[in-house]
């Protein structure tokens, strides 16, 4: 009888070519190397492959772009302030045309106001006063956001959105307050008194509110989607381990000792 030839992946067997164990646990343990290979890798829903960015490269330099587009519109911003603070003072005279009398419209940054001594004044919407000192620091916060974590583009421009809108509105509601307390109670105490200590509350309120809506919009926990897989325990990840003294089920159990080689002889 000639020789069987060595088993080509088990160590021990292939020092013994004459081994009549080889026979025994060849097929065996081609089946457990095969199987161990085909359920490592296991396939991907398809929402997973939906919500994974298909080349992260790619969204990356889009993310960083569109933060970049998102500064030099707020910078944008700025250097027109102009235009933005006669735009709040057209919204601070619509609101308040339901309490004033012979409203007059807005002109550039000013509004207008009755007292009750028929004196027209008007009030200027400054640099100090507008929307853009609570939206634009906002708006480069939700740039950076983007550009540097994995949130997802729906939720950080919602939330930009979101932010100016309550910004705007709360900024009018200001400078609503203001005119309806001058022409109430005049230049002192009801310009004073409103600008002074009622308008900086109500400012910082809309400050805080702008930024929680940002923040709870956007989220703070990483998108479901874009989770890292939970790691396996290091027994599965090394794969099956063969070792002296296992039970008769294992491969490795029908492995002849030095004994028994010896008695064969």
């Amino acid at each position: 009888m000639g020789r069987e030839a060595p088993h080509p992946y088990h160590p021990i067997l292939s020092r013994f070519p004459g081994s009549r164990a080889t026979s025994l646990i060849s097929p065996d343990y081609s089946f457990r190397k095969q199987d161990t290979m085909t359920t490592s890798a296991l396939p991907l829903s398809r929402r997973t492959l939906r919500q994974r960015p298909l080349l992260p490269r790619l969204d990356r330099a889009l993310r960083i772009l569109i933060a970049m587009a998102l500064s030099a519109g707020s910078i944008a911003l700025v250097t027109i302030n102009n235009a933005v603070r006669g735009i709040e003072a057209m919204i601070a005279s619509w609101f308040l045309s339901p309490f004033t009398r012979d409203q007059i419209d807005a002109s550039l940054d000013r509004y207008f106001v009755w007292t009750g001594d028929d004196k027209l004044i008007a009030l200027q919407v400054t640099v100090e006063c507008t929307a853009l000192l609570i939206g634009v620091p906002l708006t480069l916060i939700a740039a950076v956001i983007l550009a540097t974590t994995r949130a997802r583009w729906g939720r950080i421009l919602l939330a930009t959105i979101t932010m100016w809108a309550i910004v705007v509105l709360v900024n009018a509601s200001r400078l609503t307050l203001i005119g309806w307390a001058t022409q109430t109670w005049g230049l002192d105490p009801g310009y004073t008194v409103s600008h002074t200590f009622v308008g900086s509350v109500v400012g910082i309120l809309g400050y805080a509110l702008g930024l929680a809506a940002l923040f709870l919009i956007i989220g703070v926990k990483k998108p479901r989607g874009l989770r890292r897989p939970a790691p396996r325990d290091a027994a599965s990840a090394e794969g099956p381990q063969y070792r002296r003294g296992q039970n008769a089920a294992s491969p490795t159990a029908a492995l002849p000792t030095r004994r028994d080689r010896s008695n064969r002889r």
